[in-house]
């Protein structure tokens, strides 16, 4: 396999894509655009001018990686089914991550668990507990708020994602201590590399974990009936 890891994401609410060197860990090129529509028109050219920032070729890539989900339905199946098509048409592995896991590799925070919690736009949250090595404590869900409450009374987690300032008044207006708290964002496409990195180097499977991770049904509006 070449050392070349092409990572992107388009989970949550940006568009953003990286190189990395297996060898080095040295960022070849990378590119965030926070953006909620028009992933699916940016994502390609975007890719294609870190590959010509890089000097890299297609012919170069040895592993994809591609978050999939919790997120935005469009943009994690737009993802997936980018990194789908670049694995079949360059023979090469494509694996996916959860956001959820990504983010909490970014997290600094390495002495205490680590819930990350995630926009849902609803009243609800994605969400899941991490170690403080990482190591999942649970499956990702989707959470009220009285089910938060009681993940977060159970792991005094440090809480960390895109949801914290709508959770924080949630708390307050419920009477519960807010826990510490971290935002990030959106996903390091240089973590999500690494990530997708080690998993195949641990099961080696050609397509892993390539499927939407959807912790609840999509929102789906219909036409009204003519009467």
């Amino acid at each position: 396999m070449s050392k070349i890891i092409l990572a992107f994401d388009t989970a949550m609410g940006a568009c953003s894509a990286a190189l990395l060197k297996e060898e080095t860990q040295s960022v070849l090129a990378c590119k965030h655009e926070p953006m909620q529509r028009g992933q699916a028109e940016r994502l390609v050219p975007l890719i294609d001018e870190i590959m010509n920032e890089a000097n890299v070729s297609y012919q170069d890539i040895g592993l994809i990686a591609s978050t999939r989900g919790a997120g935005a339905f469009t943009g994690l199946r737009l993802s997936l089914a980018t990194a789908r098509t670049f694995s079949l048409s360059l023979d090469i592995p494509a694996i996916g991550v959860s956001t959820l896991e990504t983010i909490a590799f970014q997290s600094p925070e390495r002495s205490k668990n680590v819930m990350i919690c995630l926009e849902t736009k609803r009243k609800d949250y994605y969400t899941q507990t991490f170690g403080p090595d990482r190591t999942a404590l649970e499956q990702p869900y989707c959470r009220n708020l009285s089910q938060v409450i009681e993940a977060i009374q159970k792991h005094q987690p440090v809480m960390i994602g895109d949801a914290n300032r709508r959770l924080k008044a949630d708390l307050e207006s419920s009477g519960i201590k807010v826990p510490e708290m971290t935002d990030i964002l959106y996903p390091d496409c240089r973590v999500l590399a690494n990530r997708a990195l080690a998993k195949y180097q641990k099961d080696g499977d050609r397509l892993q974990d390539m499927e939407p991770l959807y912790l609840r049904d999509a929102d789906v509006s219909f036409p009204a009936t003519k009467k």
